[in-house]
């Protein structure tokens, strides 16, 4: 049977019982319904500006010659 081992059966299980639990924690915080969402309002999938990150590609460089420095700096402690 596809459905015991698909995992999406279980992302979709996982996401109804979190908002089952998020729903019980508004009520227990006694803020259930007070969000009302406007028309004019643009929803956005995440809060804040994106990041700024660097290339991978300088990123395994930049971890390469700290490495080499960290290797250099305990030969010469060990010596």
């Amino acid at each position: 049977n596809k459905k015991f081992y698909d995992p999406r059966v279980w992302i979709r299980k996982a996401e109804e019982s979190m908002v089952a639990r998020v729903m019980v924690s508004c009520e227990k915080l006694s803020s259930k319904g007070q969000y009302d969402v406007k028309e004019e309002d643009d929803a956005a999938p995440q809060l804040g500006t994106p990041k700024v990150v660097a290339s991978p590609v300088v990123l395994v460089a930049a971890g390469a010659i700290v490495g080499s420095a960290a290797t250099m700096l305990m030969k010469v402690l060990i010596k």
